[in-house]
């Protein structure tokens, strides 16, 4: 169902459907699933104008590629990240959304520790994970787009 006031929103009951992991209330709307055996299934939607996306994803420690927590073991590291249009700054949807994430993971996945990979030159991502608490890391070279800075969540 669309938001009445927004016709290109989703209503908040079909976010919380992707965020959670309950898929079905979205499915009939999705072009495609994108599957993470650790993760399950959540659905790749293009009916929605949504204002950003939060999710995890999963890094090998050792090279700093994506992976599976079982393929890569005690390496597996767990993301926390996001990413919001520009015409949505400022009003506090990625801080709600990552806070909201952010405790899924440790609450519902018993994650023990999350990070969030931040190109040193995203200033406004570094502000958001200061917001959320995080203590800035080393910087790593992750395979694809280069360097990273790593910011630990508490």
């Amino acid at each position: 169902m669309l938001h009445p006031e927004n016709p290109k929103a989703a209503t908040y009951a079909e976010m919380e459907a992707v965020k959670l992991g309950v898929t079905e209330a979205l499915a009939p709307h999705a072009s495609g699933y994108l599957l993470d055996p650790e993760f399950g299934v959540a659905p790749a939607i293009n009916r929605f104008a949504l204002p950003g996306r939060t999710g995890m994803l999963v890094w090998d420690a050792r090279t700093w590629k994506h992976t599976t927590f079982a393929d890569a073991g005690e390496h597996a590291q767990p993301e926390l990240g996001w990413a919001l249009a520009r015409e949505h700054w400022g009003q506090g949807y990625a801080t709600e959304a990552a806070s909201a994430v952010r405790e899924w993971a440790y609450y519902e996945r018993g994650l023990g520790r999350l990070v969030s990979l931040i190109a040193p030159a995203n200033v406004r991502s570094e502000r958001l994970a200061e917001r959320l608490g995080c203590t800035r890391g080393e910087t790593v070279d992750l395979w694809d787009t280069g360097p990273a800075v790593v910011w630990e969540h508490p």
